[in-house]
């Protein structure tokens, strides 16, 4: 979770009103909690099935079981790419190079950046290169 992590009682509280059907903007409001973590809460708890009004409550069990998965599996976006960043590295090239690099190779958007990425890709290959030195 983001920031601030909450007790128990304003998790229970977000997911009663979620199940109730308030928007999340008035959750936000009401309760003044951060509408990122109500919409996180929302996500979680649709993944688990929580948000149908006929089934029970989940328990403060049920609930810190999510809590200590969601903290224990957090890991940087970059850590994806570590093994290739090491490897440009160990090549010598710059973190400014292996930005660029990163953005051409792994990072997908719509077709329009794709095709972009592409063109960008075969113009910076080129100077990208480390030449020997002489």
């Amino acid at each position: 979770m983001k920031g601030k992590m909450k007790n128990m009682s304003d998790i229970r509280n977000i997911i009663h009103r979620l199940r109730m059907g308030h928007s999340k903007r008035l959750i936000h409001r009401e309760l003044g909690i951060h509408r990122s973590i109500v919409r996180e809460w929302y996500d979680l708890s649709a993944t688990h099935q929580w948000l149908n009004s006929e089934s029970p409550m989940p328990s403060n069990e049920e609930i810190a079981m999510v809590c200590e998965k969601k903290s224990t599996s957090q890991s940087h976006p970059i850590d994806v790419y570590k093994e290739q960043i090491g490897l440009w590295n160990k090549e010598g090239l710059s973190s400014i190079v292996i930005q660029r690099l990163r953005a051409i190779f792994y990072e997908v958007g719509s077709p329009s950046s794709q095709k972009m990425h592409y063109k960008m890709a075969h113009k910076l290959t080129k100077p990208l290169l480390i030449q020997p030195s002489c």
